[in-house]
């Protein structure tokens, strides 16, 4: 059974720590990271509830091997909202 210690190292190798981050940023800023790491196409880069940036390090990989495009993200991803209308109160529709 893996202890707790096990556990968070695990944890912390899928995810890119701040360090990393900043290597490829060149930012500390996480509001700044964010946005370098969205403009190269990685699209599943997010904020935590903390303000932390979160980056997997599977999706990072992926994104340098070519394997993951922003296509296949646009695709894969979100609700498919196309039957849905659009109301406008100054014009209804019939």
């Amino acid at each position: 059974m893996a202890t707790l210690l096990e556990l968070q190292s695990q944890t912390k190798k899928a995810i890119l720590d701040d360090r990393e981050l900043f290597e490829i940023t060149g930012y500390k800023l996480p509001c700044k990271q964010l946005q370098m790491l969205k403009n190269r196409g990685f699209t599943r880069a997010y904020r935590d509830r903390n303000g932390s940036i979160v980056l997997e390090r599977q999706h990072y990989e992926a994104v340098c091997r070519g394997d993951f495009d922003r296509q296949q993200s646009n695709q894969t991803s979100g609700v498919n909202v196309g039957h849905i209308k659009h109301y406008d109160k100054q014009k209804k529709i019939a």
